[in-house]
């Protein structure tokens, strides 16, 4: 359903202009040829373009078209009383079509956009994060731009889970989400493509940038108090667009690796620290 500012008039003056084609084709036909029918062509169309008020509106526009045709083309009924009701009861008509179809279409559209949303953090999914990044690497190629894809795993969340509870993971995976949210630009994209494990389209941005943004992330989970009480960091790998396959699926699998590499050498940091001490 368009929501542009320009597209919705033109919208409406095309669903008028249909209207008004049937109801000068319904004026030209004679008294026996019925085209009620005709009427619900263009109110299905703004059902499905328009939405609900756009069909309020249109079955109003054509219920008042019809009942005008019926005047001009010398209709009478036996009272008065029967314009009215005649009109309620096509116009009910007119009205349960459209707003069923403008009822398909909300439903259509609620399916579609949960199809491609993580339920428990609310941010993409990996259906969605995959179709993004291939839009990503196509833009890349045409402009050619380069962009990159961040891989961020959490340390230590399994514990978090066997100790605390899954309600506290899951308390934790939608606080690393808001985190990460907030430490990119408006023009990226963070998804959940695992049980703790999120990924980040980087769109215009080189190794340099890429580093910069997924430093920020980092430091944002580091300093997060909740992520500091359980003990749970964060592993990042990056893969820019121009130094992997030519399919985003080896590009994300390149950022998986580095991150697994950023992993095992904190690990082996850590272990060097304590024999140290």
């Amino acid at each position: 359903m368009s929501n542009s500012p320009t597209s919705k008039p033109v919208a409406s003056l095309i669903a008028l202009a249909a209207i008004l084609v049937v109801g000068w084709l319904d004026f030209l036909k004679g008294s026996e040829v019925r085209i009620l029918a005709l009427y619900f062509l263009p109110l299905l169309w703004v059902g499905w373009n328009l939405g609900k008020s756009g069909a309020v509106i249109a079955s109003i526009v054509s219920t008042a078209t019809w009942l005008t045709v019926l005047y001009l083309s010398g209709t009478r009924f036996s009272s008065a009383y029967m314009w009215p009701a005649n009109g309620m009861t096509e116009g009910s008509g007119f009205l349960v079509v459209s707003l069923l179809v403008a009822q398909l279409r909300n439903s259509m559209e609620r399916e579609r956009a949960s199809s491609r949303i993580d339920p428990l953090t609310g941010i993409a999914n990996r259906r969605e994060f995959m179709e993004l990044a291939n839009l990503a690497l196509a833009v890349s190629r045409r402009q050619g731009t380069s962009f990159a894809l961040a891989y961020i795993d959490l340390n230590n969340f399994k514990a978090v889970n066997d100790v605390f509870g899954h309600d506290r993971g899951d308390e934790l995976l939608c606080i690393c989400a808001r985190l990460i949210a907030n430490s990119i630009r408006a023009s990226d994209t963070v998804a959940r493509i695992g049980g703790d494990e999120f990924a980040v389209l980087l769109r215009q941005s080189d190794a340099a940038h890429a580093s910069i943004l997924t430093e920020r992330i980092r430091a944002a989970i580091d300093i997060d108090p909740t992520f500091q009480a359980v003990a749970v960091s964060a592993s990042i790998g990056v893969a820019c667009g121009y130094d992997a396959g030519t399919d985003i699926r080896s590009l994300l699998h390149k950022a998986d690796a580095n991150m697994y590499r950023t992993k095992q050498i904190a690990k082996q940091r850590v272990r060097a620290a304590r024999q140290i001490a």
